[in-house]
């Protein structure tokens, strides 16, 4: 079955642009970006050059040793028993992070032929995997993309909802008007039914075949095992890839805290709660690496409601959630999965909404707030029209007095809106816009393109 996903109009838009930059795209294992490079390759190119360096030694070989492009011109013979043709052609580079030699041969390949380059990256973030000392990368040639699990909206897409019907969350995201009970019965099942499986494409398909969310829990316990297969992992000096044995520990010792950690009445992330007498210069590195390679996401505390919010950000406050839903889920097991499925879970159903929150903002690229000052903490922080917003985020329902103080001016922080998400239709209350969980990821889509368009400005403008 084919997914559709939207950073496919992201690469049209790259190859349209004509610019000979390599198009780089990095995220997590298995979301699917040899998948949508493949097709993209398929669809738009005559000629392909398919290189996989993590799995063939030969693919590498043919990068090293003074790389010149007569021999590259061999190594393509070789290798694909096909003439030199770089007439809308492309090189696709798979797993380049692996192969530091052809990441820095980009910028000279660009320049001496006519071929597109589409690379792919899971690590590209982690340390050793950015350059080598030796061979620099072909800084300036390249253009990046971060792609994501699958977010809310392809999950409908890949569940044939309709356009009409999701353009009836957007509508109803700009006026506040309830939805028709049966579109929000079935959109709240959907979401519902999105956080069990997330947004990995080999559960998703799993879901649409079987709706048996044991075997599509069961598939991202093995993703999560994959996952781990790659922790350590960096490239040295001379562009060999290894396994660091010390960060490999502490990388799974960060990672298997990470569900009790959120559950703490103070969920910031402690490392006396990785193991007694923990400390940060032992997990800092750790952190770091989970981070860059997509599979966490951190969310900073501010020590103010004001902009920009990144100015505002005590690095060293922060909890950690899962980069996608699913893995949340598959995390927490069966058990876990169950409750959430019958809407039997208790207090701890607020950490997995909170989680669900994370997942929607961290996939529409923003980076992640929140606020606590010792008397009061606020689940989210975002811009929104050029002020500063909260987000409360409740499993099913529930008052914030925090919220309601800070919108109404009588705690010493304000914030301009309070959007609360709840298992409710949508509604306005006297200190907040109310929003169901499905339709906070509308949300954020429609602040983020309002930011993006606001930068945008009349050529007139500078007429004197």
């Amino acid at each position: 079955m084919d997914l559709r996903r939207k950073i496919y109009d992201q690469m049209l838009q790259w190859k349209q642009k004509k610019e000979r930059k390599a198009l780089v795209i990095e995220g997590l294992r298995q979301i699917g970006k040899s998948y949508i490079v493949n097709k993209f390759a398929s669809e738009n190119y005559d000629v392909i050059y398919s290189f996989d360096f993590r799995q063939y030694e030969t693919h590498r070989q043919a990068f090293r040793n003074n790389f010149s492009l007569d021999d590259f011109k061999e190594s393509l013979f070789l290798l694909f028993k096909r003439e030199f043709n770089d007439a809308n052609a492309v090189l696709v580079f798979d797993e380049i992070g692996d192969c530091p030699d052809a990441r820095a041969a980009i910028k000279y390949i660009l320049s001496e032929t006519r071929f597109d380059i589409i690379a792919t990256g899971s690590l590209l973030g982690v340390k050793g995997f950015v350059s080598r000392e030796s061979r620099s990368p072909s800084v300036g040639s390249n253009h990046y993309i971060t792609m994501h699990p699958m977010d809310f909206e392809e999950f409908l897409w890949a569940n044939n909802v309709s356009e009409a019907a999701i353009e009836k969350i957007k509508d109803a995201v700009k006026t506040y008007e309830p939805l028709d009970e049966m579109y929000h019965e079935r959109f709240t099942t959907l979401f519902t039914h999105y956080i069990l499986s997330g947004g990995m494409p080999e559960a998703v398909l799993t879901y649409l075949e079987t709706h048996d969310f044991s075997k599509v829990i069961e598939t991202n316990a093995n993703k999560l095992k994959d996952l781990q297969g790659d922790f350590g992992r960096v490239v040295d000096s001379e562009g060999r890839v290894r396994v660091n044995e010390i960060l490999l520990t502490r990388t799974n010792e960060v990672f298997s805290s990470i569900i009790s950690q959120l559950a703490k009445n103070n969920a910031k992330f402690q490392y006396s709660y990785i193991k007694k007498g923990g400390r940060a210069k032992e997990y800092e590195e750790a952190i770091v690496w989970l981070e860059n390679a997509g599979i966490v996401t951190k969310c900073v505390n501010l020590n103010d409601l004001a902009l920009p919010l990144s100015g505002y950000a005590e690095d060293s406050t922060f909890k950690l959630y899962f980069s996608d839903i699913g893995l949340y889920v598959a995390k927490m097991g069966v058990e876990a999965a169950s409750l959430i499925l019958n809407g039997s879970l208790d207090s701890y159903g607020g950490y997995v909404y909170e989680g669900v929150a994370a997942d929607v903002l961290n996939k529409a690229g923003l980076k992640l707030y929140y606020s606590d000052n010792g008397k009061s903490e606020i689940d989210f922080v975002i811009q929104d029209d050029n002020k500063v917003s909260i987000l409360e985020v409740k499993m099913v329902k529930g008052n914030s007095k925090s919220a309601k103080a800070v919108i109404e001016g009588t705690a010493n922080r304000h914030a301009a809106k309070c959007y609360k998400i709840t298992a409710k239709n949508f509604s306005t209350g006297s200190y907040y816009f109310g929003l169901p969980h499905y339709a906070l990821p509308f949300l954020i889509e429609g602040i983020v393109k309002q930011t993006s368009d606001s930068l945008t400005v009349s050529p007139g403008s500078f007429n004197l």
